[in-house]
């Protein structure tokens, strides 16, 4: 009989969950669930660690092999060329090559695979994707308390499933259309080249439609699904027949799905023009967004390719008689989670090390005791008996001294020990102290990559007791609007003790503005959480 396993997906807005069990040459899926988290959570890490649970046990999965996604905007994912090496070899060689543009990683774990194999210049080459987990990602799914079989990413599960797909020659773009972001793959025959996320999503559409027609979330989610896009005729229909609504609704959704567009365009030109002109043969789509109506025109119609279909993978498993309708309407929204039931090898398994100082400050404190009390208990014992026979003898009394003496002893080692042990977690905290101090600087220019426009460009960057003083321009590209820097200021605000822009100067015909920015940085940064 064959083990089962489960596929944990921790999404923004959802945690999902597929049941499934290997057999010889297929999986099968036998159930799904899928918990809801949320906006307004208090804790949202509780939340998602008291919901697990409770899946786990009502559906009795807790005995399963557990695999778990969790996105984070943390992660720091990459891919790489590299020449067709030794498998032995390619940790030492993607660690020298992430030296050059990361840095030293230090004890940051590294996770990679092997997307394909290329050739170029009359070479093979690998292509490699990697990903860099921050001790603060680990710590994440620790709490979570449930026994982990191995981490899964995105990156790596939507791959799995895509390349069951490209069984013929030819440029395909796959894009993962889901609640927070978008995310890119863009294949060349069955080798992925370029992986690309862009912050845009199904969330992002209906807050601007709240937004902008002053209506609830839940409102503009339910008008988000009935309108889907719309289209230019369509738009002036509306007009001439008076319906203001779907007027508004439009306007607000174009001014998502126009950024949406652009994003897609650069990363489409950007393929071509490094594929010596040959560009995008096929489109497919998947995640909980590809359901909006009439989604697959419009990248008929601003894309220019003809060739734009719905993929979700299903094809590829058998499925249990019982696993409800719900499901099968609503695949697109598992692709990725189908993709993670396809995983192959453990890429890492968390493990109970990772503590807070505190916590392994106290387990090696219970440790130190417990390794006493085991060292006195014979002691007791033999004073216990030695006790009971004292009127015997002056020669027993005297081995009952002797004992005594060997206790005294034993305390004044724990003393001593103690004393080393306290001294070993201050130089540990010390140090703590000294590396955060040390990385703020290399941090924040790391993650404030996430928040940048890509028309926004930093002139000078000079940094002094975790003052940060910026100097850069804002220059406004074919006719869109200037971008606002004070927008840019109150993101830094969420994350920053002190954010003070010096001043900020608007140059003529409104191409070009210039700002001077002053802001404080230290402690832990979240940027682009």
């Amino acid at each position: 009989m064959f083990k089962k396993s489960l596929a944990i997906n921790i999404e923004l807005n959802s945690i999902k969950f597929i049941e499934y069990k290997l057999k010889k040459k297929s999986k099968k899926i036998l159930n799904i669930e899928k918990v809801f988290i949320p906006n307004d959570i208090d804790n949202r890490d509780e939340f998602i660690k008291i919901k697990i649970k409770e899946i786990l046990k009502e559906k009795k999965w807790m005995s399963h092999i557990i695999n778990v996604n969790r996105y984070s905007s943390d992660l720091y994912i990459r891919g790489i060329q590299i020449p067709v090496i030794p498998n032995d070899e390619i940790l030492i060689v993607l660690k020298r090559e992430i030296k050059k543009f990361y840095g030293e990683i230090g004890n940051q774990k590294l996770i990679y695979e092997i997307m394909g194999e290329i050739d170029k210049d009359d070479k093979k080459e690998y292509v490699i994707f990697y990903i860099i987990l921050p001790d603060s990602y680990l710590k994440l799914l620790e709490n979570l308390d449930i026994k982990i079989n191995s981490l899964d990413f995105d990156v790596f599960a939507l791959n799995r499933i895509f390349k069951l797909n490209q069984t013929e020659k030819g440029n395909t773009m796959y894009i993962d259309f889901g609640f927070e972001n978008l995310k890119l793959f863009v294949y060349i025959d069955a080798n992925l080249i370029i992986y690309r996320e862009v912050n845009i999503g199904g969330d992002e559409i209906t807050r601007t439609i709240s937004n902008f027609l002053q209506i609830s979330y839940d409102e503009a989610e339910e008008l988000k699904k009935e309108y889907g896009y719309i289209s230019k005729q369509k738009t002036e229909e509306l007009l001439e027949y008076g319906e203001k609504r779907g007027m508004y609704l439009n306007i607000a959704y174009q001014s998502v799905m126009d950024k949406i567009v652009r994003k897609l365009i650069h990363s489409i030109d950007y393929f071509t023009n490094q594929n010596k002109g040959s560009g995008i043969d096929k489109i497919y789509l998947c995640g909980g967004s590809s359901k909006l109506k009439n989604i697959k025109d419009l990248l008929i119609e601003e894309l220019q390719i003809d060739n734009v279909e719905i993929y979700t993978g299903t094809e590829n498993f058998e499925y249990d008689k019982s696993l409800e309708s719900y499901f099968f309407e609503n695949s697109s929204c598992y692709t990725n989670l189908l993709g993670m039931t396809l995983i192959d090898k453990i890429l890492y398994k968390p493990t109970k090390i990772l503590k807070k100082i505190n916590n392994k400050s106290n387990k090696n404190y219970l440790k130190i005791i417990m390794i006493i009390i085991v060292l006195l208990l014979p002691i007791a014992y033999i004073l216990n008996n030695e006790f009971k026979n004292y009127s015997k003898s002056n020669n027993e009394i005297k081995k009952i001294q002797k004992n005594i003496d060997m206790i005294n002893d034993a305390s004044n080692n724990y003393d001593e020990i103690l004393s080393k042990y306290n001294k070993i977690i201050e130089d540990e905290q010390r140090y703590e102290i000294l590396n955060n101090k040390k990385n703020d600087l290399i941090d924040f220019l790391f993650d404030i990559s996430h928040i940048i426009s890509d028309r926004m460009y930093f002139e000078t960057l000079s940094y002094d007791n975790n003052i940060v003083l910026i100097k850069g321009v804002v220059i406004s590209e074919d006719g869109f609007p200037m971008i606002n820097i004070s927008d840019f200021s109150k993101k830094l605000e969420n994350e920053y003790n002190k954010v003070v822009i010096k001043n900020s100067k608007q140059e003529e015909f409104n191409y070009k503005a210039s700002f001077n920015m002053e802001l404080e940085i230290g402690g832990e940064l979240n940027i682009g959480q």
